[in-house]
């Protein structure tokens, strides 16, 4: 089989593979996940100076702020007298947290740092994104398996995959008022309560709650929760969760676009499989175009020649005196050819994220996902929002988004602009509508100094 011959088989079973294999699937950020989940721990005395203590989980929606469930803090036995709320990653991180608000009805709790820690905040995943049979972890710290490891394994978080069964709502205070809630097969076990259930992009989409359980007796006739049924896991819908940070006015970054990762190709990719599949059904056309050129045409030529010859022989001719051949120049060699096309790499976006230098997002650092940020003060165009009073924030003021591969800054026509570099008088001021690309460890600023921000690349 000739090497013609060869490509043109080649090329068509590549071509079917683009097609109808599997699309690729990223993995979500698990270390990231797991480092924006503490551990809860609360302690208790009582009145006759006995003590205890129970664990849950939590998770940083600023550096300063945990969100975690109400009976994870809030929930004590009969006759406490004292209590204490630590919260931390590892043994010497733990600090006391303040309870700043609690509901009993949505069993939530946002909890208050003395001394901010350094994390990536999380980022929500708002209810129009959210879709049943989507791919979804719980992170947390199930009592059972921080039991069974060594003492550092209680600050060793656990995660577990599952997908979202349904969107429900539970009635609470005897039908008066109902709670939105999401049930998941994801493994939701003792401990886990106040945990973050994430996207396949990384971000929060509810607070895990609990399992189904059902109350029984033992043989002592001792009253104990067992599971009721498996693959049944409950977390409150973020949508309890973010009127209550507007409220008490915690900032935090939310998005309505769908996850593209760990479920399907991302926008990006998918247009470069497009294009190859595009190169090899032409290269595929070319090099058959080339077989039967030189191949099957003169072979077909060849057969009607010979029964052409055998039914009327050719009949002979004088010979012609020969004619002196005349030296042909060579041809010419060709010149400014084209380059073969070559089918474009995936576009690689580097992990970054927005550290605030200066404003009320000072020490945060808000990831840049897929979508990109939008900064301003008006929550229904931008997902980084701003206090009203904010000085010379406008409505929707700038934006950070990935452009293959690059990270770009684009000022959305403000009216007191976007500049690059931070400090009095610093920086370039850029032009409204003109995308400026901005480089890992430069920084931007709002209208002047008082609101600062440095991209930085993450692990």
């Amino acid at each position: 089989m000739t090497a013609r011959l060869s490509l043109a088989v080649l090329l068509p079973a590549l071509w079917c593979i683009t097609v109808f294999a599997p699309p690729l699937r990223s993995a979500p950020p698990v270390a990231e996940m797991k480092s924006q989940t503490p551990l809860i721990i609360l302690a208790y005395q009582g009145a006759d100076g006995a003590t205890g203590s129970s664990t849950g989980t939590g998770f940083f929606v600023t550096t300063t702020h945990i969100v975690t469930n109400w009976h994870v803090c809030c929930m004590l036995p009969d006759g406490v007298t004292k209590k204490v709320v630590l919260a931390g990653r590892a043994k010497e991180d733990l600090q006391p947290a303040t309870v700043l608000w609690s509901s009993q009805t949505k069993d939530l709790a946002v909890l208050r740092l003395d001394k901010p820690v350094q994390v990536t905040p999380v980022a929500f995943a708002r209810f129009p994104s959210l879709s049943e049979g989507m791919d979804v972890w719980a992170v947390g710290y199930p009592g059972a398996a921080g039991r069974m490891a060594k003492s550092e394994g209680l600050f060793r978080s656990s995660i577990t995959k599952g997908v979202i069964s349904k969107m429900d709502t539970r009635s609470v205070s005897n039908g008066q008022e109902s709670v939105k809630l999401i049930q998941t097969d994801a493994s939701i076990n003792a401990g886990n309560s106040g945990g973050p259930l994430f996207d396949s992009c990384g971000r929060v989409v509810g607070v895990n709650v609990t399992k189904a359980l059902v109350t029984v007796l033992d043989s002592r006739g001792n009253p104990v929760r067992v599971p009721e049924a498996d693959g049944i896991g409950w977390s409150v819908d973020i949508r309890e969760l973010l009127p209550e940070l507007d409220r008490l006015s915690v900032r935090y970054a939310a998005f309505d676009s769908v996850c593209e990762a760990g479920g399907s190709t991302s926008s990006g990719f998918g247009g470069v499989i497009l294009a190859a599949q595009i190169l090899l059904l032409l290269a595929t056309l070319v090099v058959g175009a080339v077989v039967v050129r030189k191949k099957v045409a003169p072979a077909i030529v060849t057969a009607v020649t010979q029964r052409r010859f055998a039914s009327h022989p050719p009949q002979q001719q004088q010979p012609q005196p020969q004619q002196p051949q005349q030296h042909q120049p060579p041809p010419a060699p060709l010149r400014n050819m084209p380059q073969q096309q070559h089918a474009a790499k995936p576009v690689v976006r580097p992990r970054v994220t927005l550290l605030g230098l200066a404003g009320e997002y000072a020490g945060q650092r808000l990831p840049l996902l897929v979508q990109g940020l939008t900064l301003g003060r008006d929550a229904a165009v931008s997902n980084v929002v701003f206090a009203a009073g904010t000085p010379g924030i406008s409505k929707r003021h700038c934006r950070v988004y990935y452009d293959q591969g690059r990270v770009m800054v684009e000022d959305t026509y403000s009216t007191h602009g976007t500049f690059l570099g931070s400090g009095p008088g610093a920086g370039e001021r850029l032009n409204p509508g003109e995308p400026r690309e901005l480089q890992p460890g430069e920084e931007i600023r709002l209208a002047d100094e008082r609101v600062a921000f440095r991209l930085e690349r993450t692990a």
